[in-house]
């Protein structure tokens, strides 16, 4: 069931970086519906990643600390992004960065859980 709900995450923060880089690239124009989704998104992939912790803790599997990794890479990259409000610069890079690095992370969490160790 764990492997469901990493399935998920990390279909979600796949969306959430192809969002990005949409409005990054000018794909899809910044207006507030986008920028809304968008942070929608991330709030899942947050809520969704503890509620998957908790779940686990008792358990203790190995995916356990990648999880947590996960949760730590998330909640930097949405303060990356509440600074691109202030209109600050090099948070914009940091955030796309970030979202990289997201998706890759819950990839590697998703591969651990579903390898059963």
């Amino acid at each position: 069931m764990s492997t469901i709900a990493i399935g998920v995450i990390f279909l979600l923060s796949v969306g959430s970086l192809a969002g990005g880089l949409a409005m990054n690239f000018g794909l899809v124009g910044r207006s507030e519906l986008v920028v809304l989704g968008h942070s929608g998104l991330g709030a899942m992939i947050i809520l969704l990643n503890i509620a998957v912790i908790s779940a686990l803790r008792k358990q203790r599997p190995i995916v356990l600390s990648d999880l947590s990794f996960l949760l730590f890479l998330t909640i930097l990259q949405t303060f990356a992004g509440i600074l691109m409000f202030a209109e600050i610069e090099l948070a914009s890079l940091v955030h796309l960065v970030l979202s990289f690095f997201v998706a890759a992370s819950a990839a590697s969490c998703l591969i651990i859980a579903a390898s059963g160790s």
